[in-house]
Order: C-alpha cells, then sequence, then structure tokens
C-alpha cells in the first residue's frame, strides 16, 4: 500500500510536466526562436516544424526557396516589415474551439510598435501557428499561396 501511496505521488507531481502548452507558450516559444535567429530564420525554419501546422510550414519552405526574378517573400514574416524587430509581445489567446488569436506586438528597430494576429490551430500534435494576419484581407497564407502557385 504504501508502495502504491508513493507512486501516486510521484505521478501527481509530475503532471504539470506532461501537460500540453498553451498558445501563449508555443507562441512565446516561436518569437523566442525568431528573436534568437532573426538572421538565419529562413534558414533555420525547419527548427520550428513542430509549432507550425504542415500548410503553413510547406507555404514558407517554397516561398523562402525563392530568389528574384521570381516573386519572393521580400519581408520579414514575423515582423511584418523589411527592418526586422526588436522583440515581440504575446498577448493573451481568444480560444474559439480548436483554433486561437493571439494578440502580437511587435517592437520595431528605433522605436515603436506595430501588431498582427497571430491565428494557431490545435490538433493531435497540440498548439501550432497556422497564420498571421496583418490586416483584413492581408495574411501570411494567402501571400504565400500567391507566391507559391507561380
Amino acid at each position: 500500500m504504501f508502495k502504491l501511496m508513493r507512486w501516486l505521488i510521484v505521478l501527481l507531481l509530475a503532471a504539470p510536466v506532461f501537460a500540453e502548452a498553451t498558445p501563449e507558450e508555443v507562441a512565446r516559444t516561436f518569437y523566442r526562436w525568431v528573436q534568437t535567429n532573426s538572421e538565419h530564420d529562413r534558414e533555420r525554419i525547419a527548427h520550428q516544424r513542430e509549432r507550425l501546422t504542415p500548410q503553413l510550414y510547406a507555404g514558407l519552405v517554397q516561398a523562402f526557396s525563392y530568389q528574384p526574378p521570381h516573386d519572393f517573400l521580400d519581408f520579414d514574416p514575423w515582423a511584418n516589415n523589411q527592418t526586422g524587430s526588436t522583440g515581440y509581445d504575446v498577448g493573451r489567446a481568444r480560444i474559439h474551439g480548436e483554433s486561437a488569436k493571439l494578440p502580437v506586438t511587435v517592437h520595431v528597430p528605433g522605436g515603436g510598435t506595430s501588431g498582427y494576429t497571430l491565428v494557431m490551430q490545435h490538433s493531435a500534435a497540440g498548439w501550432q501557428i497556422s497564420n498571421l494576419v496583418y490586416a483584413p484581407g492581408f495574411n501570411l497564407v494567402r501571400m504565400l499561396k500567391e507566391i507559391n502557385k507561380r
């Protein structure tokens, strides 16, 4: 009986370790990686494959391979600009069923901020980034489809 109680206590203490990451945790981990790898994120995007939906990952890999004169992704998709960022703040997720939307604030070089909505989907793989919505009708997945259709 004592042995069983000891195992139950170990399992109860370990339960938080096995808990699934929240959308905020996944997003913050992703943006820490982006900030650390900002000069090489296109070459190293495979390191973040598990944090991206298969559709977004495939679209990024294809678009990142293009160079002029082909249409190509000529801006930093994580900062939504051509100068990058000095940091990111991820807000609280609004979860609706299997999807979540999180506000992202981008700190731009020279001061100031901009923002967009990070969209995530939940699947057996956990929470994954599925799109970045910069403005109504202007989002990363749509841009990737346009670039990659050629």
